[in-house]
């Protein structure tokens, strides 16, 4: 049988499957003002991961969902059903990226929805275990939206082991280490981190985070040896040119405080701004 004859019923296959899908969702009951003919009920969605056409039905609903979007976006700003379709595809296709993207950068930042962005992302983490990508965003969104820098830690250091390594990623979970527990608990993971990396560029961003912990190791015990309320002039004065671990000099600003000349911010994390709605 030749190429075409085997794929032709495959073809009409799926097209009976994508008119099912839009028959049966015509039949539903439409919300005020916008015909509902997108999604399956959940049953259905499971019907069409097994079916062996998940991948293909997921694409088509995926591009249903950037429509909605769009549509939604530059309009009402209304998503009522945005997290029951990101829902829909992911089930049907645990794989599917985008999906998981839009949930990651979408639902927490746009929709208020921090919940079910995590739902989505650990779904994601869970059928995708070789990608560090997804622990990544749960880590990021843990953080800046429940403030909870131990749990944003763990999935940083598990971002790393499954191989999202990048020197930001690297950073974060070093300052998330530092900002639960201390710069010597930070310090000590990395030099452990360090002791079992054999990738040269790896332990090239481990070493300028572990100075940048020492700097501001350093900076901190300067700081406890001056008296409380001296004045950035005092300051100047007690500290001399003081040189630092990075090769910087402690540089004094008007108001007294101190840092690196090298770097004008101090190693700490960024304290986040709240969502609110955690749907």
């Amino acid at each position: 049988m030749s190429g075409g004859r085997i794929l032709q019923p495959l073809l009409l296959l799926l097209l009976a499957a994508t008119l099912l899908l839009q028959g049966r969702l015509a039949a539903t009951e439409p919300p005020p003002g916008e015909r509902m003919h997108y999604f399956p009920l959940q049953r259905e969605a499971h019907w069409f991961a097994g079916s062996g056409y998940g991948r293909a039905v997921a694409d088509l609903m995926w591009m249903k969902t950037l429509a909605y979007f769009g549509r939604h976006i530059t309009g009402d700003r209304q998503y009522d059903h945005l997290i029951a379709m990101l829902d829909a595809i992911t089930r049907i296709n645990p794989h599917h990226a985008p999906a998981y993207r839009m949930a990651a950068g979408v639902l927490p930042w746009v929709l208020h929805a921090q919940s079910a962005a995590e739902r989505l992302l650990l779904r994601a983490m869970a059928n995708n275990p070789d990608q560090g990508i997804w622990p990544y965003y749960l880590a990021v969104n843990r953080y800046l939206f429940r403030d909870d820098a131990a749990t944003a830690g763990h999935f940083m250091q598990l971002a790393l082991q499954r191989g999202y390594v990048r020197p930001h990623v690297l950073s974060l979970a070093a300052k998330f280490r530092a900002h639960s527990d201390s710069l010597a608990v930070s310090r000590d993971y990395l030099l452990r981190l360090r002791a079992h990396s054999t990738d040269p560029k790896m332990r090239e961003w481990i070493e300028q985070e572990l100075t940048a912990i020492e700097t501001e190791m350093a900076l901190r015990r300067i700081e406890r040896t001056l008296p409380p309320g001296a004045t950035a002039a005092e300051v100047r004065r007690l500290i001399g040119r003081r040189m630092l671990p990075d090769g910087g000099r402690v540089v004094v600003d008007s108001d007294g405080t101190i840092h690196s000349s090298r770097r004008p911010n101090r190693y700490r994390l960024h304290r986040p701004a709240h969502a609110g709605a955690t749907a």
